[in-house]
């Protein structure tokens, strides 16, 4: 897993997001959010930024509920 992977999943799991591994793909979890797939060998750094987006993205829909 590369380094900015890593620092995002411990910072997510901090929020209270389960992260679990599958296969080439990280699946983060948190009730009211769904679901975020992160995938651990992004081909540029816009993956890592994208995944922190689309978390982003749910915490903030899950406050709209």
């Amino acid at each position: 897993m590369i380094r900015e992977i890593k620092e995002l999943v411990s910072e997510i799991k901090g929020r209270g997001w389960e992260v679990v591994q599958a296969g080439k793909h990280l699946k983060a979890r948190k009730p009211g959010c769904g679901m975020v797939t992160i995938s651990l060998t992004p081909k540029t750094d816009r993956g890592v930024k994208n995944a922190r987006a689309d978390i982003l993205r749910a915490e903030r829909a899950e406050g709209k509920q």
